[in-house]
């Protein structure tokens, strides 16, 4: 079975003898540069001493087994189902593309040559060709997959002439559409879909009048000489992918082991060079270093030595396919490993000058493959001994619900053509946000999901507008000593990348119809439409209950065996998207106060109504400040109940004491619809004064401010038990002089936009200060 140039595991070879494919019709009507069939191989024989490839010697040369050889079919079988070959048709499709592009640019090249003063025969002369690269000129393309292609030109035509003139052409082309230039790119692009095949077209001058005809690969380093910056790096795809190909033992067995590699990480959510993980070209590298490692391996053993390889691989030691060449034209350019040793994870180009194309590589992207390559060798492990199959080392990543805590990034504009510039350069500057994220104190990791995502909830409710969100995953490093600061400020890290985004706005002829929301959410308040993107949560069990709500008589009869224990705290977290509102029922005394307790917000959005609980007390005691006032009863016993006193703006809370009312009371600045949040979040807390003084526990305690102010979602206890539980319980005890029941109404402040952020500070005075929880904030900034 021949796929994309490759040839069937069946007949995989042994040698690193120059390796043949047929060409059809078409592609031999193309010009060499063009076609994906006429690549450069390696040379040599059986007969003759192998050629070492690389910067060592290959640490095994064995042929494959007849294991192998059936690991190796069943492998290209998955990827079969995978639909990671296209058809014959497709092939021919693209080859048809290509040439028509290619006549574009001769043809622009010679209008251009015109418009300068050429003399008629001098701009008929005048050529511009078209070179491939990336994943098609490797043979690794699939159905949907673009085609990375570059325009080489004379030095007289610049690079303002390919943005202009050669634009106007190519946007008013009937097979062309959506169409977008990206002048201020690190490389500049084009972007189009070409007939249904997308394309990314780069340019680059050389210091030649004309492009001679039989110009077929760009490896020459004279071609670098006299050439701007742009130019060398626009180069550079072709040379590093002709270079890779040049360097490899055998290409069919190359291009299968990287189609698996390839799906692999996309699908384990670590595919994006330009969020901090692997691009197309480095994951080449990778795979082709083990190829020369084990240059007679068939595709299964390449994978295996893949992961048990870079599992144990001392980074930041470099991956080299061949020496690195020093000096020359551009040698400041070429990778040093003095003075590029804050990269983390170089992996260098064979083409000179020699590049890290790893340099967005963060701490948190690191971390995250490293893990993927120890869970890749122990998979393979089990591949090999039929213990596993290849489609569970192809399952797909648990981002979404890895993570406790999540930064949700919302590009908002009016029309597709400012969605792809707006969305194209926020994505390229999420790595300083991950850079600003992971200064932070108490951040661990902060972990970018590679793939945006429209938002088809925001579009619901506003059809005029075009949402795409990126979602980072949060880990943070919190101590565990009791009464330990774990609040966390995310206010630098958001400003300084809000900062950066909208400093290229105000450059664009109409930045009100473009906007950025970022906004930090629990696991629970994800939005629905990233659910397909992971494996399936396994069903949560339910504790059953009798036909009345109660609990079963057997969990009633361990609580009553219990009942001088602490009660226990919920094990989920406090979520923005309850529905419903939970209530407690305990033992109470006969004399009893009921007084409600209402929580009202004093926003410019509609908010949903309040509802109002009850509380049981003798005696009232209020303590109130401007934002955030509770009121709680002071028992006859010897125990107290606290609420936790907030600050006002001076620092100086204020206490009241009524008669008999308690109020909580939040006020919340203006804030966008969260399309994200079902419902307003209902917690009920139940609070027993004891006898015995104990030491109260908090559990997934959320401080959240809308003004600055500090509100406490949770009241600090200076002894008595607490529980907190989102499910009806009943509890029975040994009456006691005073139980407090209360309900309270979180109000949901969690959403965060670009105008309106979140702070949270809070200041709790104890005698013996309890375990604090996370505290998430961002902010107001100016």
């Amino acid at each position: 079975m021949n796929k994309n140039g490759g040839q069937s595991v069946t007949n995989i070879t042994t040698s690193s003898s120059t390796t043949t494919s047929t060409t059809t019709t078409t592609a031999k009507q193309l010009p060499s540069s063009l076609s994906v069939n006429n690549l450069h191989t390696t040379q040599g024989s059986s007969t003759d001493q192998p050629t070492i490839l690389g910067v060592t010697e290959p640490i095994s040369t064995a042929p494959p087994s007849s294991i192998d050889f059936k690991l190796s079919t069943e492998l290209e079988n998955t990827l079969i189902s995978f639909n990671l070959f296209e058809s014959p048709e497709e092939s021919r499709k693209r080859e048809e593309i290509l040439g028509k592009l290619n006549q574009i640019v001769r043809e622009w090249a010679k209008q251009v040559s015109l418009k300068k003063g050429y003399p008629e025969q001098t701009a008929s002369e005048v050529v511009a060709k078209i070179f491939t690269f990336g994943s098609y000129r490797l043979g690794v393309h699939g159905p949907g997959s673009d085609i990375d292609t570059l325009c080489v030109g004379p030095k007289h035509i610049m690079r303002s002439d390919f943005f202009d003139d050669l634009s106007d052409i190519l946007k008013v082309h009937p097979e062309i559409t959506e169409f977008t230039t990206v002048k201020d790119a690190f490389v500049p692009v084009i972007t189009m879909v070409f007939s249904g095949i997308p394309i990314d077209l780069i340019y680059a001058k050389l210091a030649l009048t004309a492009i001679p005809e039989e110009l077929n690969d760009l490896i020459d380093e004279s071609f670098l000489k006299n050439i701007d910056e742009k130019s060398i790096l626009s180069l550079n795809g072709c040379r590093v992918t002709d270079q890779i190909l040049k360097l490899v033992p055998n290409i069919p067995n190359f291009r299968m082991a990287l189609r698996c590699i390839k799906l692999w990480a996309i699908r384990r959510g670590i595919y994006s060079n330009i969020l901090g993980f692997l691009g197309g070209v480095s994951w080449a590298l990778l795979t082709a270093r083990i190829c020369q490692l084990y240059p007679n391996s068939a595709p299964s053993t390449i994978i295996h030595r893949f992961f048990k390889v870079y599992e144990i691989w001392k980074w930041p030691a470099p991956i080299l396919l061949c020496h690195i060449q020093e000096g020359g034209i551009l040698g400041p350019k070429v990778w040093n490993p003095k003075r590029d040793k804050a990269h983390l994870m170089p992996i260098i180009t064979p083409a000179y000058p020699s590049m890290n194309s790893t340099y967005n590589v963060s701490k948190s992207t690191l971390q995250l493959m490293k893990s993927e390559f120890v869970r890749g060798a122990e998979i393979t492990r089990k591949i090999e001994t039929g213990e596993c199959t290849w489609k569970n080392l192809l399952e797909k990543c648990d981002f979404f619900t890895r993570y406790s805590f999540y930064i949700e990034i919302d590009c908002y504009s009016m029309n597709e053509e400012d969605s792809r510039k707006w969305e194209g350069w926020i994505e390229s500057k999420l790595r300083f946000l991950i850079s600003n994220l992971e200064s932070t104190p108490k951040m661990k990791f902060a972990v970018p999901y590679p793939k945006g995502f429209t938002n088809n909830l925001h579009k619901a409710n506003n059809p005029d507008q075009i949402c795409t969100s990126f979602f980072m995953g949060l880990s943070f490093n919190f101590p565990n000593t009791p009464g330990a600061d774990k609040s966390v400020d995310l206010t630098k890290a958001v400003t300084e990348f809000t900062s950066i985004i909208k400093d290229w706005l105000r450059t664009q002829p109409n930045p009100d119809t473009m906007d950025i929301k970022v906004q930090y959410i629990k696991k629970k308040q994800l939005p629905a439409f990233v659910k397909d993107e992971g494996p399936e949560e396994p069903v949560k069990t339910t504790k059953k209950r009798s036909s009345t709500g109660e609990p079963s008589a057997t969990r009633k009869k361990l609580k009553s065996e219990n009942s001088d224990s602490k009660l226990n705290s919920p094990k989920s977290p406090i979520t923005a998207n309850s529905n419903s509102t939970t209530s407690t029922t305990t033992t109470t005394t006969p004399t009893t106060t009921t007084v409600p307790i209402t929580s009202t917000p004093t926003s410019t959005l509609s908010s949903p109504t309040i509802n109002s609980t009850e509380l049981t007390t003798p005696t009232p005691t209020s303590i109130t400040t401007p934002n955030d006032s509770l009121t709680a009863p002071t028992p006859t016993t010897t125990s107290s109940v606290q609420p936790s006193v907030q600050p006002t703006e001076n620092g100086s809370p204020t206490s009241t004491l009524p008669a008999s009312t308690i109020s909580t009371t939040i006020n919340n600045t203006t804030l966008s619809p969260n399309p994200t949040t079902n419902g307003e979040p209902v917690i009920a807390t139940t609070i027993t004064s004891t006898l015995e003084s104990q030491t109260s526990t908090l559990k997934d305690i959320n401080e959240i401010s809308t003004n600055g102010t500090a509100v406490a979602t949770e009241p600090t206890i200076a002894s008595p038990s607490v529980n907190i539980n989102e499910s009806s319980t009943t509890e029975q005890q040994t009456p006691l002089p005073t139980t407090t029941t209360i309900n309270k109404t979180i109000v949901n402040t969690m959403e965060v936009n670009e105008l309106s952020f979140i702070s949270s500070s809070s200041d709790t005075s104890q005698s013996k200060p309890p375990p604090k929880k996370p505290t998430i904030s961002i902010i107001r900034g100016n």
